[in-house]
Formats: C-alpha cells, sequence, structure tokens
C-alpha cells in the first residue's frame, strides 16, 4: 500500500463530507444539527491546521506535541461524524470511509 500523507487524507475526508452538507440547507435544518455540522467544520479547520504544523515541524518533539494537540481534535472530529450520520446527512459507507481514513491519520501522527 502505498504512503498517503496525512494532510491528502484529510483534505479527502473534508471533501467528501463538504460534498454532502451542500446539498443541506443550514438554515432550514434544527439548531442542534447546525450546531453540529458547525462544530464539524471548526474540527476539520483545527485538524488541518495542526497536521499541517505536523507535516512542517524540524524535530520529533516538536511533531509529538503538535500530535497532542491533533489527537484529541480528530477523535471529537469522528464522533461527531457519527452524530452526523445519526441524522442521515451521511451514509453508512461514507462513515466508514471516513472513519477509516481518520484512523489512518491518527496513526500516522503519532
Amino acid at each position: 500500500m502505498n504512503y498517503i500523507s496525512p494532510l491528502r487524507l484529510l483534505k479527502d475526508v473534508e471533501a467528501l463530507i463538504l460534498e454532502e452538507l451542500q446539498s443541506i440547507d443550514l438554515y432550514q435544518t434544527p439548531l442542534s444539527e447546525q450546531r453540529l455540522i458547525t462544530r464539524i467544520k471548526n474540527e476539520l479547520i483545527d485538524s488541518r491546521l495542526y497536521i499541517r504544523d505536523y507535516e512542517s515541524s524540524d524535530t520529533r518533539k516538536s511533531q509529538e506535541a503538535i500530535a497532542g494537540k491533533l489527537q484529541p481534535v480528530l477523535e471529537h472530529l469522528q464522533k461527531n461524524i457519527l452524530r452526523l450520520s445519526e441524522y442521515n446527512i451521511l451514509s453508512a459507507v461514507d462513515v466508514a470511509q471516513i472513519s477509516a481514513q481518520l484512523g489512518q491519520i491518527m496513526e500516522n501522527t503519532v
């Protein structure tokens, strides 16, 4: 299997999620769903920034520090993706693919 960078994996996850969210009128959804979508978007942005910093770090020590911040964000993102599927926004196949990719990112940024 070829190595895929964590940033590439996250961009794929982000594209998949945002593609599904485009079909939703955010202002026609319940407030709890709006908040969840906003949280997911923020977690995607935070993850992307942490991964960018992780990949551009000069030392292993700084990578470990960034990974310590990144892991909880990815875990929350994964939980929120599962919650999003409860609203039938993401299919089970999408959730499985996203979960696998997030798991791969977590493994590669330890």
